[in-house]
């Protein structure tokens, strides 16, 4: 993955430069960054983690908690942090905290424009330019890539994971390794953010949509995520003392009970609104919304318009609606 940057950086100037001052605006965004985003941010990753850590927090509180619907892979993911960087002697926690916003804004960049660069043919020099200035640039992303939250690990992790594989399979590559490490980083994507699971629908149809249906890669990426999910399992089961599958504990109360629509309801057509006016200031706005909705309907057997729309319909459909939802595709706008 990091190949494709190396080589586009050894053989365009131009990219070189861009990929330079974006981490550079990137890690100063981070270092200028006070407070979170959102308070989900803090509270169900930073404050749990400490309740791991059996230290003073706010975490116990939290509803989400009581409900047994909260993975816990977050959780521990934050208290290993914490604890590996006290060992190495940093104990100051805004500096622990930036440390981390740094890290999850520059593991997100690296991995969007891998795929980028990837997706994007290198003579079409143009093309390629300006999808990485608007991933790099534009007004939100490098804001939003500093919140070190759910939405973003869970993209991270499964557009990487779509990324490797659709690497070595283009590459005509065999074997068992890829299509598990693919299906295992689909898993762990799941429980950072259940909703992934909208963007995995996608991946499945265009692998079974391909002219050389590999169904013995969808057959140990299936046994690899449900892995993943009984890893999980005993994770969760462990935070809160007894057998818990919170994918589970999440629809009943969340989508069948309605628990979610209590936090407030919003049209259909609320996304469509983020998108073109909010999040993305102009002129960048603008030239994303007018190319990005174009791709849907007639790129359809794209990898990653496949996973932009169903991602997109589904949350559309969903009556609970926040911004932040849309973060895990926003890195995807670009290059659609």
């Amino acid at each position: 993955m990091f190949r494709i940057i190396a080589d586009a950086i050894r053989t365009d100037a131009r990219i070189r430069w861009m990929l330079g001052m974006g981490a550079l605006v990137q890690i100063l965004t981070a270092l200028a960054a006070i407070g979170t985003y959102h308070p989900d941010q803090h509270f169900k990753v930073v404050e749990l983690g400490l309740s791991v850590l059996g230290r003073p927090n706010g975490g116990v509180a939290l509803w989400e908690v009581d409900a047994r619907m909260l993975p816990a892979i977050s959780v521990y993911g934050f208290a290993g942090y914490l604890r590996t960087m006290e060992a190495i002697g940093i104990s100051d926690h805004y500096v622990i905290l930036t440390t981390l916003r740094v890290i999850v804004s520059l593991l997100n960049l690296a991995v969007f424009s891998a795929l980028l660069l990837y997706n994007i043919p290198g003579d079409n020099r143009s093309a390629r330019h300006t999808a990485l200035f608007l991933l790099c640039f534009s007004f939100a992303f490098p804001y939003i890539r500093t919140a070190y939250s759910v939405e973003l690990l869970s993209s991270t992790l499964f557009f990487g994971a779509c990324l490797y594989y659709q690497m070595k399979r283009d590459a005509g590559a065999s074997g068992m390794r890829y299509p598990c490490w693919t299906g295992l980083l689909f898993g762990m994507a799941f429980y950072c953010r259940f909703q992934i699971a909208f963007a995995g629908i996608g991946f499945i149809i265009w692998m079974l949509i391909q002219k050389d249906r590999r169904w013995k890669d969808l057959l140990l990426i299936a046994v690899s995520f449900f892995i993943a999910v009984a890893f999980n399992t005993w994770l969760d089961s462990g935070f809160y003392h007894q057998l818990t599958f919170t994918p589970e504990r999440y629809l009943q109360l969340n989508i069948i009970e309605g628990k979610a629509s209590t936090f407030g309801t919003a049209s259909p057509i609320f996304y469509i609104g983020i998108l073109a006016a909010v999040l993305l200031a102009p002129p960048f706005s603008i030239y994303l919304f007018a190319t990005t909705f174009r791709p849907l309907f007639t790129r359809t057997r794209n990898l990653y318009v496949l996973c932009t729309f169903i991602f997109l319909l589904a949350h559309m459909l969903v009556s609970h609606k926040e911004d932040r939802f849309l973060f895990p595709i926003f890195g995807l706008l670009p290059l659609l």
